[in-house]
């Protein structure tokens, strides 16, 4: 009868064995050096030992966030291809002028009336430059730059202007 040798199955385990020792020392090694970093400077009742500098706090304010109003104010021009700018200008302060004082545009588009694009467009645009440029309305428009846009659904040589106010 022939004895069979058992083959040892120890090889295995006894590297992951000494892999997880390695690991736990290695933890420990950690755990002492952190402990030793926090109490560097420290009495034994855990108050720091080192003189702290007096700290000045400064107090600044921070500005409201600014918001549009989510429904613009609408303005219409009838005839607009034949007024001038002063008359566009004094339609749009008495217009807002329930606002107040203060009221200032945050954003703003002219649509121009026209059988086609480049005519409603360009009718837009001069309007434009119109309500910009009006000294009345400086403080009202400040640095907004209107956008122009061509509408084809209103009378041909009419226009408008929608207005978004901050809120």
């Amino acid at each position: 009868m022939r004895r069979q040798r058992r083959t040892d199955e120890g090889d295995d385990s006894s590297v992951l064995g000494t892999a997880g020792w390695l690991f736990a020392d290695l933890m420990l090694g950690l755990a002492v050096v952190f402990l030793a970093m926090n109490l560097v400077g420290r009495d034994g009742d855990g108050k720091t030992s080192k003189p702290v500098a007096p700290t000045t706090t400064t107090t600044t304010t921070v500005p409201k966030p600014v918001a549009l109003q989510t429904t613009p104010q609408r303005i219409d021009f009838a005839g607009a291809s034949g007024r001038d700018a002063k008359s566009l200008s004094d339609q749009v302060l008495f217009e807002t002028a329930n606002r107040g004082k203060n009221a200032r545009v945050g954003f703003a588009l002219v649509w121009g009336c026209g059988a086609s694009p480049g005519v409603g467009k360009s009718l837009a645009e001069r309007i434009k430059v119109d309500l910009v440029t009006a000294p009345d309305l400086r403080r009202l428009f400040g640095p907004v730059d209107p956008r122009a846009y061509w509408d084809g659904q209103c009378g041909s040589g009419d226009a408008y202007v929608e207005l978004w106010f901050y809120a």
